[in-house]
């Protein structure tokens, strides 16, 4: 009987709740019960859910447009990283004989008489000899002092003298990626934390709610003009702002005759 009564009054709504290490139990299961703790009442993962609404929404917003605002940026600084090109594609002006994967060619520059080495390549692949564009796939470039590869227009072949030379028509560097998914990765980083921040300080973050249920609070608070009031106030404003206007242009007119009778000012 003792232990009935025990019950009925931990149950009461009038008789205080339960508690073990500092958290709020359930009178029988002795399980914690949920959301009646501190007041932090989680609904879906938000603390404190319905309160404090408007002003949550507003600002959640604001923070994702700048997220979108972070995301764009990050886009276009995306394009400024320069992705390796380990390989390139050689275009050849005529079908060359003897062209084989794995060969050590020489790529040079000439102009007139001049011929600079630029440096060395591995030929990853070959185009048959039947090819009437003939493209050469190059890899392992080694640079010869400051050279590049984009400035070579001729390919020498092994040996001495070399099995072959051929002329070059462009080079395309082959990129090890493209460069939209690097692009993609950044902006979608960036709105995962972005998203990520703003339902943290909007939705879990108890010092940022408790500010802004606060504030909230507050604004319901502001006597807001009426629709009347506001109407009248306008007209007030804007029609003082037409009779001064009209009071300083005749004004001016006047100061203009003026000046003009006393010959400061010229017709």
């Amino acid at each position: 009987m003792a232990s009935n009564t025990d019950i009925t009054n931990v149950t009461s709504p009038l008789a205080p709740k339960p508690t073990r290490n500092g958290e709020i139990v359930d009178a029988i299961s002795a399980a914690p019960v949920t959301g009646l703790h501190g007041g932090h009442d989680h609904g879906g993962g938000l603390y404190k859910p319905g309160q404090g609404y408007w002003v949550r929404v507003l600002t959640a917003s604001a923070m994702a447009l700048l997220t979108l605002a972070a995301a764009a940026w990050a886009l276009s600084q995306a394009d400024l990283i320069r992705v390796p090109t380990p390989t390139s594609d050689v275009f050849l002006s005529e079908p060359v004989q003897g062209l084989s994967q794995g060969q050590t060619v020489t790529l040079q520059q000439v102009i007139g008489d001049r011929q600079t080495d630029f440096g060395t390549a591995v030929i990853e692949s070959a185009p048959s000899p039947s090819s009437a564009k003939p493209k050469v796939t190059i890899g392992s470039f080694v640079a010869i002092g400051d050279h590049s590869l984009s400035g070579a227009n001729r390919l020498i072949g092994p040996g001495t003298p070399p099995a072959y030379t051929a002329t070059l028509t462009r080079i395309e560097p082959i990129k090890l990626f493209d460069i939209v998914w690097l692009k993609v990765t950044f902006a979608a980083l960036v709105m995962v934390v972005g998203l990520g921040m703003t339902f943290w300080y909007v939705g879990r973050k108890t010092a940022s709610v408790d500010f802004l249920v606060a504030t909230d609070s507050e604004m319901k608070k502001v006597n807001w003009s009426s629709r009347r009031s506001v109407i009248d106030s306008t007209v007030v404003v804007v029609g003082a702002c037409f009779l001064i206007s009209g009071f300083l242009y005749v004004i001016d007119i006047l100061l203009q005759t003026v000046f003009r009778l006393v010959g400061v000012l010229q017709h």
